[in-house]
This record gives C-alpha cells, sequence and structure tokens, in this order.
C-alpha cells in the first residue's frame, strides 16, 4: 500500500502534467479543416485521457493485489535498493560509479552514456539545429497526395478495372462547370456552353480529354449537330433521354446544366492553372442571368491539398503554442523553463521532414497531422526527464549529478515507453492495401524514435548547460 501511495504521489503529477499538454498539442488538430482530422484529434485526447485514468486506478489495483500475494510468497527479504547516485561526476563530469546492483542493462547503459551525453553539449546541440533547419528546407520539397485512389494499393482488383476503364473512355480525372440560369435551355445559354466547350477543347487540348454537357446530346439528335433554335424542341429532346442520363447534365426544373471536362492525371501545379483557366473562360462572355461555377473532383482535390499544406503547417504551429503556453503555466510562469522543454521535442518536425524527403513519402490527411502528434507524444518524456532532474535539485544536487542521476532512474521508464508506442504503430505496417496508414506508421514509428533521441541526447546537455548559468530551470544558485 505505501508503495502504491510513493508511486502515485511521485510520478502521477509528471505523468498527469504531460498528459494535459499533450492534449494541448493534439487540440491544434482541431483547426484543421478536414473533418477526419479534426475527429483524430478528438479521438487522442479521448485516448490519453482514459489510459491515465486506468493506470491511475485499474493498474494500481492490480499491482497492489500482485506484490500482497508475492510478499506473502516470499521466502526471502528483498534485496536493498541501490542508489546509483551516492558518488557522481566529480566535477559535474565524472562517471558514476559502475555498482549495478539491482540495475538492469538499460539502467548501466544509461549511466555510462549519461556523463558523456551531458558533456557533449557543444556538438550535440548545434548538430541537432541544424538537422532541423535542413529538414524545414526540405518540408517545402515534400508532395501532397489527396487522390483518395492513391491511398489504396492499385493491385487491388478494383484499380485494375477502374485503369482499364479510363484508358477506353479517354482521361483519368474531371473538373465540372456547374451551370445555372433561369431556363439553361434557352437557345443563347446553349450557344454559350457550346462556345465554352469548343474554348476548352481548342485552348487546353494538351491535358482535357473530352468535353460533355447536354450540348453534346442535342447536337448528335439533331441534324448536321446544329443546335434546336426553340427551348421548347430542347426540352421535348431531352425528355426522351434515359433518366439517369438526363439527371447528369440537367436537372429536373432545367434551372442548372452540368459541363464535364475530362483531364488526363494532372499534378497539382497543372490542377491549379487549369482551375484557374476554367475559371478566367466562364467569366468571359455570360450571358445576363447566366452563373457558372468551377467544381468537380479536380477542385475539391486542389482544396483539400491546399486545406492540408496550409492547416498542416498552422497545426504544428499552434500545437508548439499551446503545449509551450501549458508548459509555461504548469512551470508557473517560468519562461526559461518552459523554453527547454518544448525546444528538443520542436526539432523532430524538421527530422521527420527529412525523412520523409528521403522515403519519399507524401503528406496525406493522415501524416499532416504528425507535427501536432509527435509534439503531443513527445513532451510526456520531455517532463518525465525535467520532473526527476527537479527532484535531484531539490535535494541540492549539482546540475551534471542530477542529470545523471535522472537520466539512469527514469531512462528505462521513458525507453519502454517510447518503445511500446513505436510497437503499437508497428501493427499499421501490416496493412498491406493501405499505403496511407502504412506510411503513418514508419513516419510515426521513426518520430518516436527520434523523441527518445533528442529526451536522451538533445535534452540533458541543454537542461545542465542552462542551469548551470546562474539561477537557471530551478531558480537556486548554481552549485
Amino acid at each position: 500500500a505505501a508503495a502504491v501511495i510513493d508511486s502515485i504521489t511521485h510520478i502521477g503529477p509528471a505523468v498527469g502534467t504531460a498528459i494535459v499538454v499533450a492534449c494541448l498539442g493534439f487540440a491544434a488538430l482541431f483547426l484543421s479543416p478536414v473533418p477526419m482530422i479534426d475527429d483524430f484529434g478528438y479521438t487522442l485526447i479521448i485516448g490519453v485521457a482514459s489510459c491515465y485514468l486506468l493506470a491511475m486506478f485499474f493498474l494500481m489495483a492490480v499491482l497492489y493485489w500482485h506484490a500482497r500475494r508475492a510478499e506473502a510468497a516470499a521466502t526471502a527479504p528483498a534485496a536493498a535498493p541501490v542508489d546509483a547516485a551516492a558518488a557522481v561526476m566529480a566535477n559535474g563530469g565524472g562517471e558514476l560509479p559502475a555498482d549495478a546492483g539491482a540495475e538492469g542493462i538499460v539502467e548501466r547503459l544509461l549511466r555510462r552514456a549519461a556523463p558523456r551525453v551531458i558533456r557533449g553539449a557543444a556538438v550535440i546541440i548545434p548538430v541537432a539545429l541544424a538537422l532541423s533547419a535542413l529538414g524545414l528546407y526540405l518540408d517545402s520539397r515534400i508532395g501532397t497526395q489527396s487522390d483518395q485512389a492513391q491511398f489504396m494499393s492499385q493491385d487491388l482488383q478494383m484499380f485494375r478495372d477502374l485503369d482499364e476503364l479510363q484508358s477506353v473512355a479517354g482521361g483519368q480525372s474531371s473538373a465540372n462547370i456547374f451551370v445555372e440560369a433561369d431556363d439553361v435551355t434557352d437557345p443563347a445559354v446553349l450557344g454559350w456552353i457550346a462556345g465554352l466547350e469548343q474554348r476548352i477543347t481548342t485552348e487546353q487540348s494538351d491535358v482535357v480529354t473530352g468535353v460533355s454537357s447536354v450540348v453534346d446530346v442535342l447536337q448528335q439528335g439533331g441534324g448536321g449537330g446544329a443546335l434546336p433554335a426553340d427551348a421548347a424542341v430542347v426540352r421535348q429532346a431531352l425528355a426522351a433521354m434515359p433518366p439517369q442520363v438526363r439527371s447528369n447534365l440537367v436537372n429536373d426544373d432545367f434551372t442548372a446544366a452540368n459541363v464535364v471536362v475530362s483531364t488526363v492525371d494532372l499534378d497539382g501545379d497543372r490542377t491549379r492553372s487549369l482551375l484557374s483557366d476554367l475559371e478566367g473562360y466562364i467569366a468571359e462572355g455570360a450571358p445576363p442571368g447566366v452563373h457558372a461555377t468551377v467544381t468537380g473532383g479536380l477542385a475539391m482535390q486542389d482544396t483539400v491539398v491546399s486545406a492540408l499544406t496550409e492547416g498542416r503547417e498552422k497545426m504544428t504551429l499552434v500545437g508548439a503554442a499551446m503545449v509551450f503556453a501549458g508548459i509555461l503555466l504548469l512551470f508557473r510562469l517560468r519562461l526559461k523553463k518552459a523554453l527547454v522543454a518544448v525546444l528538443p521535442i520542436g526539432l523532430i518536425v524538421g527530422w521527420s521532414a527529412i525523412v520523409m524527403y528521403l522515403l519519399g513519402i507524401d503528406y496525406t490527411p493522415i501524416t499532416a497531422t504528425l507535427g501536432a502528434l509527435i509534439i503531443g507524444i513527445g513532451v510526456e518524456f520531455t517532463i518525465l526527464l525535467m520532473a526527476r532532474y527537479q527532484e535531484e535539485r531539490d535535494r541540492g544536487t549539482p546540475p551534471a549529478m542530477a542529470m545523471a542521476t535522472a537520466m539512469t532512474k527514469i531512462g528505462r521508464a521513458i525507453i519502454a515507453s517510447g518503445m511500446t508506442v513505436v510497437a503499437g504503430f508497428g501493427a499499421l505496417l501490416i496493412a498491406r492495401d493501405f499505403p496511407i496508414l502504412q506510411d503513418f506508421g514508419i513516419v510515426t514509428m521513426i518520430n518516436v524514435l527520434f523523441a527518445l533521441a533528442s529526451t536522451l541526447l538533445v535534452l540533458p546537455p541543454l537542461i545542465v548547460w542552462v542551469d548551470s548559468r546562474g539561477r537557471g530551470l530551478t531558480g537556486t544558485v548554481r552549485r
């Protein structure tokens, strides 16, 4: 019982703080104009809050029950705990004693590595900053994929059939021009649509494979390809068409018509260029009372790409700002301490961009969340290490010694937590029919490993460097 109380008292507030700050980072996903990202943010917050409550209550109850049974069955007294920090680095730079005692292999590795990491601030921090800067530069060169067909494996039979259909029908994508008027069967409106089709076909012949509308049907039905000169004749011809065909071209009261522009597969820049040209065409020479709008798959795809690109940057920046604000409040407005907590995690955003660029992974509605996601996940590791370091500093331990002890004592828990997250996201790698999930799993796994590296390699020397100069992170005078 005493062990349960002691565990909750010491680790509960630190983990609770990490959960609150992580949720602030996840809340940045609410800013996305893409509904699925917004829902993902809610799911993350509910999930981590549930995990915390289960750990604090259900898990502790199970541990208490298990320990009582083990204690009752014990035949020998437990070994006395070993304080690995009884004698720490001389002058803030020597190694911890080699007495492993109750330490495992992870603790021994951390105990030996801690002094070298702390002394390596002059190399580690500049290299970390340089890599992050390189990643931010490469970020603009990473593509954005919004074609839903690309989210699934192209080896599926349904996509093979679709490719065959597209090769026969001509065109792989399409834009639509939605025409509204009091009466779209008016010969003046139909004549304008016919001229619009001719202009698109002529000026966009390199990318447009065909344009179809009610005009084409009427021209095919009338002799010599001429349009009927009477609206009543037009309506009579339309009434003779199959309802399924007619409904895709005009509505029932003849106040709206659809012009379908079929194209080859276009990249983002060429799509925006075509849409811009279409907007220009419909703005010129439309009869009075006619209003036209460019819509359809290409327009939606371009909107989603813009939303993902602009929304991704906003989510990352706002997520970092909200995490920083939350840490600042929880750390009682200690600005320097909050900056130190956020900086190492912020570096991961740049490192992640390098990985995505090298692996050729595009941003998708899921990978667009990675900035806010990794900030929320990584801040937990940062806060746990800082909380353990603060405990040692409160005991009067010098900065280098306090950090070496903190890394040794809490490092294993941080690594175990990180590797558990890596293993969880690793399950996405089996989704072979969904490359969008595989890419998300790969990048997230790498980012969590980056978060561990940042917490155990970048954060320790940064904290010691800042805290060793006058009144540092803890507000205590340097020892």
